[in-house]
């Protein structure tokens, strides 16, 4: 995580650095703080389907499964083919 922080550091309009950073957050269970950094990645870059994906699965995880449904299907309407987006969206 010390690598996406520093290019967060020297860019901090790099969406992708955020999203890595929260997947990063998210495996090691900090789903709050990996939703967070999301938000971000999709702030910058508001057609981040991964973001919304990552998002979606992280949201689900907390029980919220109307919001991860909700980032779900926006991450499959910006990227029809994101597979993960379809495999979480039947748990939901």
């Amino acid at each position: 995580m010390d690598a996406t922080n520093k290019a967060i550091k020297c860019d901090p309009n790099l969406a992708v650095a955020y999203e890595t950073r929260g997947v990063a957050k998210a495996k090691m269970e900090n789903l709050g703080g990996a939703i967070l950094d999301f938000n971000r990645a999709i702030g910058i870059d508001e057609n981040f389907a991964s973001a919304y994906s990552n998002r979606g699965e992280a949201k689900s995880v907390l029980g919220n499964d109307k919001g991860a449904l909700k980032d779900l299907n926006k991450a499959l309407e910006i990227d029809p083919k994101l597979s993960v987006g379809y495999r979480l969206r039947t748990k939901s």
